[in-house]
């Protein structure tokens, strides 16, 4: 599978909204978040149109999220997302080195339900997504590997706020998320090695 499995988010985060009801026109909020994420993975490589790898995997997220939103009426709103965190993984002869993900993306929300002090909305979001993966190898000579990536962000989501301050409250949030990442640089003991004709990708 191709694409992410689904990322569930969120444990614990804040909602602030410049208004003491839920979203009017005019409104613009804040969100705060920690997002955690399971993920299908495949990485691909060819060089000249040989097929060196296509290979399967998985790997989780550990995300901080910041979102600004203003609502346009009563059943839309546009926003801005940014986030940065872990990605973790099991890799093959390796050991995990501190692997770091981040995407910036713009999104639209409709909201079915949008209450005094409750709404329900869905939403897409589109942008970029960067992601640095660092690893230990260990064999007779042991050396470290660092690979940049960096593509595209899409995103499909449902949540809800719940205001129960005048201008707090809670938020949560189910989505469903792909990464389609080109590999940029690669290095191996801090030289940058020549990606020549070569073509890496990875969905995650």
């Amino acid at each position: 599978m191709n694409r992410t499995l689904f990322i569930f988010a969120v444990t614990a985060c804040i909602a602030k909204s410049s208004l003491a009801q839920s979203h009017q026109p005019g409104t613009l909020s804040f969100q705060a978040s920690v997002d955690l994420g399971v993920h299908g993975t495949v990485y691909h490589s060819e060089d000249g149109g040989i097929v060196l790898a296509n290979d399967t995997s998985s790997a989780a997220t550990t995300l901080f999220s910041l979102s600004a939103q203003y609502q346009l009426n009563n059943w839309l709103s546009v926003g801005v997302n940014g986030r940065t965190g872990i990605y973790h993984e099991d890799p093959e002869n390796a050991e995990e080195a501190g692997n770091h993900i981040r995407t910036l993306s713009a999104d639209l929300r409709l909201y079915p339900v949008n209450k005094e002090n409750f709404n329900w909305y869905l939403g897409v979001d589109y942008g970029i997504a960067a992601l640095e993966i660092n690893r230990n190898y260990v064999f007779i000579v042991p050396f470290t590997a660092e690979y940049d990536l960096s593509g595209s962000h899409l995103g499909l989501f449902t949540g809800f706020n719940w205001y129960f301050l005048d201008f707090a409250g809670i938020h949560m949030n189910l989505a469903y998320s792909r990464h389609a990442f080109d590999l940029k640089h690669y290095y191996l003991s801090g030289q940058e090695q020549d990606l020549g004709s070569s073509i890496n990708t990875l969905d995650a």
